[in-house]
């Protein structure tokens, strides 16, 4: 058994205090770790915080390092931060960070665990962490995307995409087909503009290398709209998800509960109804932020009653109601 945790997770000044809290979860429920050591890819974090997340390490006797992915701009080249200047996206572009781990960490390195910071952890990643990932580049929990997303990043329409919040990524596997490259001749091959950003770029990229672990390793916030699989399938028009069962195993038993945009709202904004947002203030009630106002519900009131017809009309209405009246979340 590996009892040398290794995780990494991507933050500015501006995402600190949900890095804090998911680190906060994830020490302390993975105890029979001997080592952990986090990875932060630091995007000019100030001195003052990185010390604020050095103190959480510290409490839990674990070890943290700051990658410095300062000049992320230019390892990604004119054409994307042309987009991030003349697009208004809600992607940062710290997010593509996770992009250039396998350059990042020393050789001796030959897997990392990378995890979104707007999350929780609930459980332990023992198991995972000792799965065999010889034959796969990374492996992810599949997301709710459509049809669409897959082809305008070159799948088959029918293809498992991951989401890429949660990443078990094999960095022997990704040095050896050389990564790096692939990834800036893909973004090249988009001009800078592939739809999800470094989520599109990695599963353009790597596709068939893909692994799928099980869903109780990347909660994301969609799952808690509805209460079947079936149901999931239909809103989001799904070819290819979990058996029931397995959605169901996964809600009674989360390891990992991200946050994502979604009808549902993150804890940390007001009005949220999301069923585990007391779970994530309880952990936040243990660190230096537990006096932190929540944020604003900022959404535009089309957004506002997108999030109401999800959440309590039944499917078919809601979608018809939907193209009627060309409604986006993303609005």
């Amino acid at each position: 058994m590996d009892n040398h945790l290794q995780v990494a997770f991507a933050t500015d000044d501006g995402y600190v205090e949900m890095t804090g809290i998911a680190m906060y979860s994830l020490f302390d429920n993975n105890r029979e770790f001997n080592i952990i050591t986090v990875y932060i890819l630091d995007n000019c974090i100030s001195e003052d915080y990185k010390n604020q997340l050095k103190e959480i390490a510290n409490h839990f006797g674990r070890q943290i390092e700051f990658l410095d992915c300062s000049a992320i701009g230019e390892w990604l080249g004119n054409e994307v931060m042309e987009m991030f200047q003349s697009e208004n996206t809600y992607v940062p572009v710290t997010s593509y960070a996770r992009l250039f781990l396998p350059d990042l960490l020393d050789e001796s390195i030959d897997k990392i665990l990378y995890l979104d910071a707007d999350s929780i952890v609930l459980g332990s990643y023992a198991d995972l962490w000792n799965k065999n990932i010889n034959e796969y580049a990374v492996l992810g929990v599949l997301d709710n995307v459509n049809r669409e997303a897959r082809i305008r990043v070159g799948l088959s329409e029918n293809f498992g995409y991951i989401n890429a919040g949660v990443l078990l990524m094999n960095l022997a596997y990704l040095r050896k087909m050389n990564f790096g490259t692939c990834v800036k001749n893909f973004i090249k091959k988009y001009q800078g503009r592939v739809f999800h950003h470094d989520q599109g770029v990695i599963n353009g990229v790597l596709n068939d290398k893909i692994g799928i672990l099980p869903l109780q390793y990347n909660m994301l916030s969609f799952l808690f709209e509805q209460n079947s699989v079936e149901k999931i399938k239909k809103m989001y028009d799904i070819p290819k998800f979990y058996s029931e069962q397995e959605y169901r195993l996964a809600k009674e038993n989360p390891v990992f509960i991200h946050f994502t945009e979604g009808y549902l709202q993150r804890p940390w904004v007001k009005n949220s109804k999301h069923p585990l947002k007391a779970k994530w203030m309880e952990y936040r009630s243990k660190t230096i932020w537990k006096s932190e106002k929540l944020q604003k519900d900022k959404r535009s009131i089309k957004l506002k009653l997108l999030a109401w017809m999800n959440l309590n009309l039944p499917i078919k209405l809601t979608k018809i109601l939907i193209a009627f009246f060309k409604m986006s979340r993303y609005e």
